[in-house]
């Protein structure tokens, strides 16, 4: 297979950097030798929203000039400050840069804290109208996340904090967007992340293997209504 670079530049905050996310979804490519490479770059501050990021002038220029084949969008998610009117404000104007290019905007639809399972839809509301508004790809992690909790309610995705993803939260939040950006199965993805030999991220087999099935089987019934 002629492998491609497809270069992604991760906008957001602590839940896009917690466990050293972005490097666990390009592991997953370096592994698999039938998939692209994904590359990715990270603007990423705790607690900076949207709004601040739309001002930093290195997001413009990485935007205009950083040849990304992917601008991921994460708003600030705890508190889900300013909710939809924010989030779709901030993203829009973000995507004025992006629409000068020919990247593809994805919005990165984050989860809610452990004790307000109730504030989801409120996020999935406001994330699939981004979605709309920009034409962007939906990276569905939220919506995903909540299921996990549902079928495996003795398995923690949570950090201590019950905001922030644990290390298998963020497994999770790789698996998504390893199918998102490339539309293949994770079903045998590693468990072990290394990064120069040295141990990044372990996760058990038989959880591995739950959060692999999980998120396959939810955008293969996406694929089928399509």
């Amino acid at each position: 297979m002629n492998r491609k670079i497809k270069r992604v530049l991760f906008i957001g905050n602590s839940h896009t950097y917690y466990n050293d996310m972005p490097y666990i979804l390009r592991y997953f490519t370096l592994t698999n030798k039938n998939t692209d490479i994904i590359d990715p770059v990270m603007i990423a501050h705790g607690g900076k929203s949207l709004e601040e990021h739309k001002t930093e002038p290195e997001v413009r220029f990485n935007i205009l000039y950083g040849n990304y084949h992917y601008v991921v969008l994460q708003q600030v998610a705890h508190p889900f400050t300013g909710g939809q009117k924010s989030l779709l404000k901030d993203g829009l104007e973000i995507n004025e840069f992006i629409k000068q290019t020919k990247t593809i905007p994805v919005t990165y639809l984050t989860w809610s804290e452990k004790n307000k399972l109730e504030n989801q839809q409120q996020m999935t509301d406001a994330y699939l109208e981004l979605t709309k508004q920009v034409n962007a790809v939906l990276c569905p992690v939220g919506i995903i996340w909540q299921e996990f909790i549902k079928q495996y309610p003795q398995i923690n995705i949570y950090d201590q904090d019950g905001e922030h993803a644990n290390e298998i939260g963020s497994y999770l939040v790789a698996c998504v967007f390893y199918v998102t950006l490339l539309n293949e199965s994770p079903l045998g993805l590693p468990v072990r992340i290394e990064n120069n030999n040295q141990l990044v991220l372990q996760i058990a087999q038989p959880i591995a293997t739950n959060i692999q099935k999980l998120v396959w089987s939810y955008f293969k019934s996406c694929y089928d209504k399509n």
